[in-house]
């Protein structure tokens, strides 16, 4: 039993059965909710027993209904101008600033993630997380009193670190270690996860990339092929195209989140940006554009 519990009124379903595994899929939920209650991008933990978790009442859906309102918008806006009925702006369609700012927000909400307990070099500079998401969809971002937030960390995976004869290196916290994943399904992930390779946070950060250019493009990657060539492609380097339209497009927002596409899928992961770099450009395109108005 699965209990999830909602200020005013409590919700109680079962969907996965009680047993060892997904017990302790729950204890890595609550763990990374604990360590990130100081973090208003992410859920909320307010109790937590067995498989039973208590959090904020999310009613405002996920980034990817936002979505998919949208897209439902820009049928709905095709289909008046054929018939020659036009109305007042469609509410549920997003324009420039709002993509970018939702770009901003999920990428602050995984950097939030990355840097919590993050490990530390001798200039107390975050060299790698200490806790990865490993799941990173736009089913995981939701709205929650008007503020985006990332929840669902029971795909956690959580670094460990090398140590010399059990004292400090001198690089912070020591060397980060990686770590592997057993099963990989999906189009949406890096090439290493599909190689079954070491794993990083910036298994994170590619999949972010994967957000960015759904909301830059309006397109899920990979929507239109079967899983085993998508994952064929991703392990070659090859990525879901974006449109000649919006690659020689000059409004700011289209450039923005195509550079920010294109760093987060980087082939190496080394190549790949924190998540908080993502995070701190992106603030800065929003700034640029607020002056402009």
């Amino acid at each position: 039993m699965h209990c999830i519990s909602y200020t005013p009124f409590t919700i109680i379903y079962r969907e996965h059965d009680y047993d060892e595994r997904n017990f302790h899929r729950h204890v890595r939920d609550a763990i990374v909710s604990e360590r990130l209650t100081s973090s208003p991008r992410v859920t909320s933990i307010f109790a937590f027993c067995g498989n039973s978790g208590y959090y904020d009442f999310a009613g405002g859906g996920s980034l990817a209904d936002r979505l998919e309102a949208h897209w439902e918008a820009l049928d709905d806006a095709d289909n008046k101008e054929e018939t020659g009925k036009h109305d007042s702006k469609d509410m549920r369609l997003l324009d420039q600033r709002t993509k970018l700012s939702l770009a901003h927000d999920m990428a602050a909400a995984l950097a939030d993630l990355h840097d919590a307990d993050g490990m530390q070099d001798a200039n107390g500079d975050i060299i790698s997380a200490s806790m990865v998401h490993a799941d990173i969809t736009t089913d995981q971002f939701i709205i929650i009193d008007g503020n985006w937030k990332l929840n669902d960390f029971n795909r956690c995976r959580f670094m460990r670190r090398q140590r010399k004869t059990g004292r400090e290196t001198g690089d912070g916290d020591g060397k980060p270690c990686g770590f592997q994943v057993g099963n990989n399904p999906g189009k949406g992930r890096s090439p290493e996860e599909y190689k079954y390779q070491e794993e990083t946070e910036k298994v994170d950060v590619y999949s972010l990339g994967n957000v960015f250019y759904t909301i830059l493009t309006d397109e899920i990657p990979f929507d239109d092929v079967g899983s085993k060539q998508a994952v064929k492609d991703i392990k070659n380097g090859i990525r879901a195209k974006i449109p000649p339209r919006l690659l020689t497009s000059e409004d700011l927002v289209d450039i923005a989140l195509r550079t920010v596409v294109d760093q987060a899928w980087q082939q190496e992961p080394q190549d790949r940006p924190r998540a908080r770099a993502l995070a701190d450009y992106l603030a800065k395109e929003l700034e640029k554009i607020a002056k402009k108005d």
